[in-house]
């Protein structure tokens, strides 16, 4: 119990210093230094492979934020149909809710937002409820294993494919969509 409330404090009072990895690898450090778990138990019950695949992910949209090649991404897709769609906001909301829903299936929600955000307030509009929209759209992490690590989690039971999650998440994607395009086509406007 000593070491979990160790663990729990570090992530409190650590985290933003070292990261949260860190404090937990230590946890499992310092129980296996006192002997109260063996590797052999920990190597049973750890899936490696949502690991390593989790890693690869963040890497790779790392990857693509530094180097620019989602920045270039967004931007090219976006400029193309802002040209064709410039004065209908609501084919503008739809086309900035599908890329960034796209997006963020393939990079984590974060750098989606960081990436898509300053390109998407450009395309004109109120940049309220692009802002709000893109952010609501860039939790529609529905269609990859890669998507979030919930989805890695589930994944890592072995009971649900990849392809699982594209036949099933297609739908909610696009009941998404709807009631994000509709929610602000009809009600917020009333709000704002």
């Amino acid at each position: 119990i000593i070491i979990f409330i160790l663990v729990f404090l570090g992530w409190i009072f650590l985290s933003p210093i070292i990261g949260l990895g860190i404090v937990a690898l230590s946890g499992v450090f310092l129980y296996l230094s006192f002997g109260l778990v063996d590797w052999q138990e920990i190597n049973r019950n750890t899936n490696w492979g949502v690991i390593l695949l989790f890693g690869s992910a963040i890497s790779i949209g790392i990857q693509m934020k530094e180097t620019g090649a989602a920045l270039w991404a967004a931007e090219e897709t976006l400029y193309y149909l802002e040209v064709v769609f410039q004065d209908i906001a609501v084919v503008r909301w739809f086309v900035s809710v599908i890329v960034t829903g796209i997006l963020t299936n393939l990079l984590s929600n974060a750098a989606t937002v960081a990436v898509l955000g300053p390109i998407i307030l450009d395309m004109g509009g109120d940049p309220i409820i692009m802002g709000i929209m893109t952010s609501i759209a860039s939790a529609f992490a529905y269609l990859t294993v890669v998507a979030s690590p919930t989805c890695m989690i589930i994944h890592s039971t072995g009971l649900i494919s990849s392809s699982d999650y594209f036949k099933a998440g297609w739908k909610l994607f696009i009941i998404s969509v709807i009631v994000l395009l509709m929610t602000s086509t009809f009600y917020w406007p009333i709000l704002l």
